[in-house]
């Protein structure tokens, strides 16, 4: 075998093997954050499905969330795109100085299980001052953590992030053409946190008393849901699941639903 062959052979073979880390690497983290809601990100240029954190970054996941739901994010432009660094959006005045998050005010940073070490990640724009922008990362920024609010990353539609990334730009970073969200949506996730729809998928029977953690995390009063249900589990309130009452429940049962 030539120099040549070896020299092809050897390229082939580090990139392959950096694609089955990078690919491992996800898989940990899709089970990390499997029950995790995934929302898609509808742009003119095609779409882009994320995963949100909710418990890792429930601020920051809740007002993306709410934003989303309230159409806050409908026809925002991506009014900063950095090749290799990040796309930028979040202002419905499409200036990058506007924005608000849905308490009207400022929320401090949050510290997620992610760190900005790969291509893909969702955070908010404003350090200790987040609003309603946000960026998605096209490279690794190792600089950003701890700095910057990480609540989420792409699983589908990194392409799509590059082709916006790839758009021509002026000389302060502003597309020459028109790149925006359409709209933001919740996609039809089988491991969402609702108590209600598990239990029922597991044929338990009348279950109109049971709490719906998803209506409670779009309850403004309910900040801290992991309380509201550690509290309820402590009531032992009575909820009918075939004729047992919470604690007689076996573990094996709520464990997963974030009440123990």
């Amino acid at each position: 075998m030539n120099f040549k062959k070896k020299l092809l052979l050897g390229i082939s073979f580090i990139l392959v093997s950096s694609n089955i880390m990078a690919f491992e690497a996800n898989n940990e983290i899709k089970n990390k954050y499997a029950k995790d809601p995934i929302y898609l990100i509808q742009t003119n240029k095609g779409d882009i499905k994320v995963r949100i954190l909710k418990n890792e970054a429930p601020y920051a996941a809740r007002n993306f969330i709410e934003h989303s739901k309230n159409h806050y994010y409908d026809n925002n432009k991506f009014f900063r795109i950095i090749k290799k660094f990040l796309i930028q959006t979040g202002d419905p005045s499409n200036t990058g100085t506007g924005g608000k998050s849905i308490w009207n005010k400022p929320f401090k940073r949050e510290y997620s299980g992610l760190s900005f070490d790969r291509p893909g990640i969702l955070a908010y724009s404003g350090k200790n001052k987040n609003k309603s922008q946000f960026f998605i990362t096209t490279s690794a920024i190792p600089s950003f953590n701890k700095k910057y609010t990480a609540f989420g990353y792409v699983i589908d539609g990194m392409n799509v992030v590059n082709r916006i990334a790839n758009t021509r730009v002026t000389s302060k970073y502003k597309p020459l053409e028109e790149v925006k969200i359409l709209t933001i949506k919740k996609e039809n996730n089988n491991h969402v946190f609702s108590v209600r729809n598990q239990l029922q998928k597991a044929g338990r029977g009348n279950l109109d008393n049971i709490p719906d953690k998803d209506k409670i995390m779009e309850d403004p009063s309910e900040d801290d849901q992991e309380t509201y249900f550690q509290k309820m589990a402590e009531e032992e309130k009575v909820i009918t699941i075939r004729n047992k009452t919470l604690k007689q429940v076996k573990e094996e049962d709520i464990v997963d639903f974030g009440i123990k």
